[in-house]
């Protein structure tokens, strides 16, 4: 009988350790999403501000110089077509910059459990 309680003592044991080591695998793992995900979060933000800043507003800029060269004659149809897609292409980036971002931001918010 003595070497039952001491066969389920070690079983307990070894069940103990199994548990501790899945529990320290899955800590590790955590935390490494999340700080896979802060840094998605700090290249998208720095993303954004590059396009809210800069690109957007000269998209901004080459849509309307090409609608001005196109109105006055200065510029033929496809010029002004490939100008206005080159500037809707940058806007497009930006709104894939943006939901990028928003995606981490809930990716975030899922591991910290902040998901309502």
């Amino acid at each position: 009988m003595v070497w039952t309680y001491t066969s389920k003592s070690k079983a307990a044991k070894i069940s103990e350790n199994i548990a501790r080591t899945e529990a320290e695998n899955y800590t590790r793992s955590i935390t490494g999403n999340y700080q896979s995900a802060l840094d998605e979060y700090k290249k998208y933000s720095v993303s954004i501000d590059y396009y809210e800043k800069q690109a957007v507003p000269e998209s901004d800029l080459i849509i309307e110089q090409a609608t001005r060269a196109y109105r006055t004659g200065e510029m033929d149809y496809l010029d002004y077509v490939l100008n206005l897609n080159r500037a809707l292409a940058i806007r497009q980036n930006y709104l894939d910059a943006v939901n990028s971002y928003n995606q981490t931001i809930i990716s975030i918010e899922y591991i910290t459990g902040k998901i309502f």
